[in-house]
């Protein structure tokens, strides 16, 4: 599977499904991470959460999500790090035959900037029951770690309601338990839990104890304040040679953002005496973006790039993210120290340069003179209350506090300019409801799991829009990619087009765009494609009834030409087609146009 942004992680192997998945981070988006669980899950919209997103406590927390859980943080945890700056997601796949486990280890947060305004990097490693790999069951087991470790510092209730179907996480934890256990080797993953990442990665080197005469450093962040200087980099170097891991004076490069690189930019007469050469982040799909990712290599030669290692992770290169553990007041944070086995270049521009693997150029320099400070760094704000609950239950007919909830806690939920206690008369369930004192906003779990906040009504407009961008991409591909017509300008036309835009019209120009799309879609992405199209053509039922209507009246029926070859991918499996089919008759069904006539001859409509 090709991987081009951080989004296509989620995105299930061939012939598997998303079941549920494990995210850390510091910060996220939540159109991101509602994007995520969309491509985690082809699209279907569950009951239950497919993902668990565990983020950083601020002041803000996150509204109920589309198939994702933010849990909050337990009022009992004791936080004794600074920040969870880790970036971690591990996913569970099922398939027929048996299931995966993906790790993915990320440098930037679950948000936009990583496709749009910042570099990072992402590392991925998969477990295959069918092809077992005992260094990927070594490098997830110690991830699971960490998250069963972080777990405990937020309130999981909502992951532990079970409504006869098991838990959201029971298939992801078993897994996890069944990989192998004995004569692992080293975990490639690293975690600041007890140890800081400088001294696992000082460790970990001790597996190839070559001296490379080379080390490349890059970091978004370095430290501010009176004790900045360069010393977290030079003393990691300095490690380096001391334990035989480097020649006595090697050749070092900082890759950083020259104009905004904290406290790095007061030690100038140090730098100098340093002799490193500093240079500016590049990368060809993101020209002019500023450096996010954290990374560190390493490797002999003068060509080809030699004994090679690389350390990336969500660590900045300073004493916070880098040189302590959560037991020293840091961050926590992970990564990943891997000694890379494909041949690679320090030079070039074919598929083994350097270049096309980290976001450098070695080919300019920035002058020591040059370096700025940049905007000082700003701390999140300070975590708001939790609720007493995290989610609350319909169940009779009342709103009420799930099983097992203290018996001696007042909870009341906003209904309009009122608070009322609970437990509450109700004959129809809310999608969420809002809890005093806090006012926190907390899903609602029935007998058929927690309630699914209906789509909106939409236009053919939105619909095309939305399609348009299928799968998701970055502002800057939509900007380059998206046609007016496609963006919806048509949604307010003007009065000498308004005339001709009729209902039947409008259909046409619906179809028409729809088998332009389809027909470019990759197998990877026909299920996703499948269920988002009967999501939105649902959606336009009502907002373009008359439109439909029109329809009827001619009796024409134009969504069966979806199910022809000649507008889906060429390489579509004979599953693959199939899948259409139920889609178009439940939507044929819904729209009433079931005696209705195909627009191709002898298929799919009434005869």
């Amino acid at each position: 599977m090709e991987r081009t942004t951080i989004l296509s992680c989620f995105t299930p192997p061939e012939g598997f499904e998303g079941n549920f998945g494990w995210v850390c981070g510091f910060t996220a988006n939540a159109t991101v991470l509602e994007e995520m669980a969309d491509r985690f899950t082809s699209g279907v919209r569950r009951p239950r959460p497919s993902l668990a997103a565990f983020l950083h406590p601020t002041s803000f927390h996150y509204p109920v999500l589309r198939g994702v859980s933010v849990p909050f943080r337990r009022s009992s945890a004791d936080w004794s790090f600074n920040l969870l700056h880790a970036k971690v997601a591990l996913l569970h796949f099922v398939g027929p035959h048996g299931s995966r486990l993906r790790l993915v280890v990320s440098t930037g947060n679950w948000t936009y900037d990583p496709m749009s305004t910042s570099l990072d990097l992402f590392w991925i490693v998969e477990w295959d029951e069918a092809t077992p790999d005992r260094q990927a069951a070594s490098d997830i087991r110690a991830a699971a770690a960490m998250f069963v470790w972080l777990m405990q510092l937020f309130d999981t209730s909502v992951l532990e309601a079970d409504w006869g179907h098991g838990t959201p996480e029971n298939g992801l934890r078993r897994a996890v338990e069944l990989l192998p256990a004995k004569r692992l080797p080293p975990s490639r993953f690293l975690d600041s839990r007890k140890g800081s990442l400088q001294e696992q990665v000082l460790q970990g080197l001790a597996q190839a104890p070559h001296k490379r005469n080379r080390v490349l450093m890059g970091s978004g962040y370095f430290e501010t304040g009176e004790h900045a200087d360069s010393g977290v980099l030079s003393e990691f170097v300095r490690q380096l040679s001391e334990r035989g891991f480097a020649t006595a004076r090697p050749r070092v490069d900082v890759i950083l953002n020259h104009d905004a690189c904290q406290g790095l930019a007061a030690q100038r007469p140090e730098l100098e005496k340093l002799e490193w050469q500093f240079r500016r982040p590049f990368s060809r799909d993101l020209p002019g973006a500023k450096l996010h990712a954290k990374f560190i290599f390493s490797a002999g030669g003068s060509q080809n790039c030699s004994n090679p290692w690389c350390y990336i992770g969500s660590g900045n290169l300073s004493r916070i993210g880098f040189t302590r553990s959560v037991r020293n007041g840091g961050n926590l944070e992970a990564g990943v120290l891997f000694f890379p086995e494909e041949h690679l270049t320090w030079h070039g521009d074919d598929k083994a340069a350097l270049s096309r693997r980290l976001p450098i150029d070695l080919n300019s320099t920035v002058a020591v003179t040059e370096l700025s400070d940049g905007d000082p760094y700003e701390a999140p704000a300070p975590a708001i209350t939790p609720p007493p609950v995290s989610y609350l239950v319909w169940r009779d007919a009342t709103l009420q506090l799930p099983d097992g909830a203290p018996s001696d806690i007042a909870v009341t939920v906003r209904m309009g300019s009122k608070w009322l206690p609970l437990p509450l008369a109700m004959p129809e369930p809310l999608v969420t409801a809002v809890l005093g004192p806090s006012g926190a906003e907390v899903p609602i779990l029935t007998n058929g799991g927690f309630i699914l906040p209906p789509s909106a009504p939409k236009r053919i407009e939105d619909v095309l829009h939305e399609l348009a961008i299928f799968p998701q991409k970055t502002p800057r591909e939509r900007d380059r990619d998206l046609a007016p017509d496609d963006a919806g300008d048509e949604d307010d036309p003007s009065p000498e087009n308004a005339a001709t835009d009729y209902p039947l019209r409008r259909a046409m120009r619906l179809v028409v765009k729809l088998t332009e799309y389809q027909g470019v879609r990759t197998p990877a992405e026909w299920e996703r494609w499948a269920n988002r199209l009967d999501e939105l053509l649902e959606a336009v039922t009502e907002p373009e009834s008359e439109m439909i209507a029109a329809l009827r009246l001619c009796g024409i029926d134009p969504l069966s030409a979806l199910l022809e070859p000649m507008f889906q991918p060429a390489d579509l499996s004979a599953e693959q087609r199939n899948r259409l089919i139920p889609v178009i008759a439940r939507i044929r069904k819904l729209w009433e146009l079931d005696q209705c006539a195909s627009l191709v001859p002898g298929k799919g409509g009434a005869t």
